[in-house]
């Protein structure tokens, strides 16, 4: 469970986290950010994967996803968690696609 990992402080020096974070809402984000911020030892990295939507079809995504589904949201999130060097990539689909594009936020733990 993201708001409370089973781990000691300092613990990891990358935590991934894959096509999670869209189902959760933001207080659980933020809970989940700190758990995380937590268990990565100084200069830690955070890689999130996850989906995105066109911006056309956000309606249709935010009744299945809880949590949005905006990469610049989710970089605003892990940068208020603490996070350092907070960077995001987006592969969407094509525009017939069905399915989602996909998303990613690479961060650093600081090194204080």
């Amino acid at each position: 469970v993201i708001e409370q990992l089973p781990f000691p402080d300092q613990s990891f020096d990358v935590v991934l986290t894959t096509l999670m974070m869209h189902h959760l809402p933001d207080s659980l984000k933020r809970q989940g950010l700190s758990e995380i911020v937590r268990v990565l030892k100084p200069g830690g990295r955070l890689v999130i994967a996850d989906f995105t939507h066109r911006k056309e079809r956000q309606g249709q995504a935010a009744r299945f996803h809880a949590g949005g589904s905006r990469v610049e949201d989710l970089a605003a999130l892990v940068s208020a968690a603490g996070f350092e060097r907070v960077d995001t990539e987006e592969m969407l689909p094509l525009r017939f696609s069905a399915f989602p594009g996909a998303s990613f936020v690479r961060a650093y733990k600081n090194r204080a």
